[in-house]
């Protein structure tokens, strides 16, 4: 884990990743618990699992990725491919290093791609949370915000309809990195804010209200 330099938004980060082989252990639990019994891992893992705004955030790009690059047919059909690759290099690895004991190359496979789908399932799971389009801090309790986007997705111009504001609000706009690329404070009686979208990267970003009743989050998808 390090942190970005102030002028690059002083976040944290995570990464990067090594050690894949390990997400390969098995098919149930976390493999950041099953597999560090003997010495200890950064303390950020279980402390992160206890704050509701990153498990909502991490079960949003969970689901993102699940509906896209991360779907079990894409994982599957990467290892076919790789099976292809591989496949007249396998019985000369074998003959080299038997001792591997995994001379069955195929056999291997298969069970390899049943325990990517059942590991993927029990994620689906586990990495779950409540809707996507507001984080669970949006509550419509009185006197918070409820403002209006569209189009949503967009691809020029972002329409937020203010409503009946009864408060200032200060509005933003971050992407999933958390880098701001739309501020403004919103006073009583503006009804409408345009924002230009036009030469953002397609994706997803957060829309975010914080006024004296509370915070909200919306989606918004750019394309």
């Amino acid at each position: 884990m390090y942190k970005e330099k102030d002028t690059d938004g002083g976040k944290l980060n995570i990464g990067p990743a090594w050690d894949y082989d390990r997400g390969y252990c098995c098919v149930e639990g976390w493999v950041w618990e099953l597999t560090h019994t003997g010495w200890p891992f950064p303390d950020w893992w279980s402390i992160l699992h206890t704050d509701s705004v990153f498990l909502h955030q991490r079960h949003c790009r969970w689901q993102e990725l699940r509906e896209g690059a991360w779907t079990t047919d894409a994982f599957l059909q990467m290892v076919d491919s790789l099976h292809l690759l591989l496949g007249d290099a396998a019985p000369r690895n074998f003959q080299r290093w038997p001792e591997l004991g995994f001379a069955d190359f195929n056999g291997n496979v298969a069970a390899r791609k049943a325990n990517i789908a059942a590991r993927l399932e029990w994620m689906d799971g586990q990495i779950s949370g409540e809707s996507c389009e507001v984080l669970p801090s949006a509550t419509k309790e009185h006197g918070l915000a409820q403002w209006r986007l569209f189009p949503n997705p967009a691809d020029d111009l972002v329409l937020i309809d203010m409503g009946q504001m009864s408060d200032a609000l200060q509005l933003t706009i971050h992407d999933l990195n958390g880098k701001v690329l739309f501020a403004k404070s919103i006073q009583v009686g503006e009804q409408r804010i345009h924002v230009d979208v036009s030469k953002w990267p397609s994706g997803f970003y957060l829309v975010e209200s914080v006024n004296e009743a509370g915070r909200r989050v919306a989606k918004l998808t750019v394309f």
